[in-house]
C-alpha cells in the first residue's frame, strides 16, 4: 500500500520537489516507544516543531503521539500518516488537492485522504539541531521547546569542551569524628576559573550523591549556592570512605556527572564492595509501608536495560497511586557499578504519574553488579528504596 501511495504521489505531484519525511504513528506508551525506535534505528530522539516528537534517521523520521484510551483496535500501535516534505510548499499543496481530498490544514502543514491511508504534506524542516535535553542529550531540535520524555525546556546546545568540570572540595571536621559538612567550587576545564552560572535542573542547580565504598551508605542532598560562587553543605557524613557524584549544568556547558573519593575521619573501617560471583540480584525492598519491586529487562552491557519499578501498600498489598512530585519528576534513581566507576542519575519515562509503577531506561555499560536506589515521594516523605542487580557474567 506504501509503494503505491508514493507511486500515486509522484504522478500527481508531476516533478515537484518533495521527499519522504516521516512516518507517525500513535502508541499507547510515547516514550517508551520513542526509546524502543532509537535503540533499534541507531536515531535520535527528537522533536520536529510543529508535527510531534520522535526519533530522527538521517533527514527522515518516526513521530509518536499517543493513542487513544476507547481505540476499538485494541492495537499497540497504529500509523496514523504518511508525511512528504516539499520544497515548493504551496505548489505541491495545490497540485495534489486536485485529486486527493483535504481533510486538515496549518500554515505549515496540509492533510488528505488519500484511498485507505492519511497523507500529509508538510513544510521543508531540515535544520541544525541547536537546543537539547539538559538530562536527555540525545532529544534534540532546532527550536526551544519540552523534552518529551521529562518535559524540562530544551537549552541551547554549548560548543564542544575539552575535559571534565574539575570540582574542588574542603571538608569541615565533624566532632568527634566524621565531617560536618563540605565546601565546593566548580572550575572551568580549560581556564581553572570559578564557575557560578548554573542552570536550574529538577530545582535545584546542584545535585550530591553520596555513596559509601561498601554501599551501605546513600544520601542525595543539595548543597545551598553562596555569594562568592561556591555550594555550602550542611551535613554530618559518618567516618568512613565515599564517592561524591555531584551532578550539575553549568550554563553555556554540557551537563556533568563529576566524581571525587572523599574520606571521612575517624576509627571506622569500610568493607570492601560486593563481589560478582558472591553476590545475587536483589528485586524488592519494603521502605516506609511501601514495597517496591523492581522488574528488569533486556539487561546487556552497552545498551539500554529497561526498569520497571512496581510499588505496592505492604500491608494491603493494593496499588501505591497517591506518589507526589519530588524535586520536579515522579521518581529519581541512582544506579551504580559496584567499584563505582560508572554512575547514572535517571529519571522516569512517565511524565506525571503517580504509580503504581515507573520506568527508567539507563544504560548498562559493562558487565558487574549494580546498586539502585529509587527514591519517590508520598504523603510529604522522601521514600528511598535500595536494589542490587547484576549484569552479564
Amino acid at each position: 500500500m506504501e509503494v503505491i501511495l508514493v507511486l500515486a504521489l509522484a504522478a500527481a505531484l508531476n516533478g515537484a520537489d518533495v521527499r519522504f519525511h516521516h512516518l507517525h504513528y500513535r502508541v499507547r506508551d510515547p516514550a517508551a516507544a520513542m526509546t524502543a525506535a532509537a535503540a533499534r534505528l541507531g536515531g535520535i530522539r527528537t522533536i520536529v516543531p510543529g508535527l510531534g516528537v520522535g526519533v530522527r534517521t538521517g533527514d527522515t523520521y518516526s513521530l509518536f503521539d499517543r493513542l487513544n484510551e476507547d481505540d476499538p483496535s485494541g492495537s499497540e500501535a497504529v500509523l496514523d500518516h504518511v508525511a512528504f516534505a516539499a520544497g515548493d510548499f504551496d505548489k505541491a499543496v495545490a497540485r495534489l488537492a486536485q485529486v486527493h481530498t483535504v481533510v486538515a490544514r496549518r500554515d505549515d502543514a496540509v492533510m488528505f485522504a488519500a484511498g485507505g491511508l492519511r497523507l500529509e504534506l508538510v513544510r521543508e524542516t531540515e535544520g541544525a539541531d541547536l537546543f537539547w535535553c539538559p538530562m536527555h542529550p540525545d532529544v534534540r531540535g532546532p527550536a526551544a521547546g519540552k523534552c518529551p520524555i521529562c518535559a524540562m525546556e530544551l537549552v541551547p546546545i554549548p560548543p564542544p569542551r575539552i575535559g571534565e568540570y574539575k570540582l574542588d572540595i574542603v571538608v569541615q571536621r565533624g566532632r568527634p569524628a566524621g565531617l560536618s559538612g563540605l565546601r565546593l567550587t566548580v572550575r572551568d576545564p580549560q581556564t581553572n576559573a570559578k564557575v557560578t552560572d548554573f542552570a536550574t535542573i529538577h530545582e535545584k542547580t546542584f545535585h550530591l550523591f553520596i555513596v559509601s565504598r561498601d554501599l551501605s551508605y546513600f544520601a542525595h542532598v543539595h548543597p545551598d549556592p553562596q555569594r562568592d560562587g561556591t555550594f555550602l553543605l550542611r551535613h554530618e557524613v559518618p567516618a568512613g570512605e565515599y564517592m561524591l557524584l555531584a551532578d550539575f549544568l553549568p550554563n553555556g556547558g554540557s551537563s556533568q556527572m563529576v566524581q571525587r573519593a572523599l574520606i571521612s575521619p575517624g576509627p571506622r573501617r569500610t568493607p570492601a564492595p560486593p563481589r560478582v560471583e558472591t553476590t545475587k540480584s536483589d528485586l524488592t525492598a519494603t521502605v516506609g509501608g511501601v514495597r517496591f519491586s523492581l522488574e528488569p529487562t533486556g539487561v546487556q552491557p552497552g545498551r539500554e536495560v529497561c526498569l520497571t519499578i512496581t510499588l505496592t501498600d505492604e500491608t494491603t498489598g493494593a496499588p501505591v497511586s497517591d506518589l507526589q512530585p519530588f524535586l520536579g519528576a515522579p521518581a529519581h534513581m541512582l544506579i551504580v557499578r559496584a567499584d563505582l566507576s560508572d554512575a547514572i542519575h535517571g529519571h522516569p519515562e512517565e511524565i506525571g504519574t503517580a504509580g503504581p509503577t515507573v520506568t527508567f531506561h539507563p544504560l548498562i555499560p559493562a558487565d558487574g553488579i549494580y546498586k539502585i536506589w529509587i527514591q519517590v515521594q508520598r504523603g510529604g516523605k522522601v521514600i528511598t528504596a535500595p536494589f542490587l542487580m547484576t549484569a552479564g557474567r
